[in-house]
């Protein structure tokens, strides 16, 4: 049943625990698919940058998230916004960028430490 707003509601009005289940597991499904997107698009950016694989590209993402103790959805938002000219990366995670980055380009030319994907 849905109420005057579009939203659904339990019979009554009355607020039933299995809806409530069902608001959150939608809102946590459409938080995964921004985040996916989010990820794909500075997944892009890396292998666009450093010529490595989409693996490699998402290995990178996931070590500039742990260097910075960030989330790694809130990382790839960072670096698809700086990558848009929106932003700059903070200073933390732009030494954390180039570093990973550097090391990805160096693994996808055949050189330095091997990535899965470059």
């Amino acid at each position: 049943m849905r109420d005057d707003g579009g939203a659904l509601s339990s019979p009554g009005g009355l607020s039933d625990p299995e809806d409530d289940g069902l608001r959150q597991e939608i809102l946590h499904l459409r938080t995964a698919l921004e985040s996916r997107d989010v990820i794909g698009q500075a997944k892009g950016v890396v292998r666009m940058l450093t010529g490595c694989g989409t693996s490699a590209a998402f290995e990178v993402l996931a070590a500039i998230s742990q260097d910075s103790n960030r989330k790694l959805r809130d990382i790839a938002a960072l670096i698809a916004d700086s990558a848009a000219a929106r932003t700059p990366l903070p200073a933390e995670v732009s030494s954390s960028w180039k570093s990973h980055t550097a090391a990805a380009t160096a693994a996808a030319a055949g050189g330095g430490e091997s990535l899965p994907g470059c």
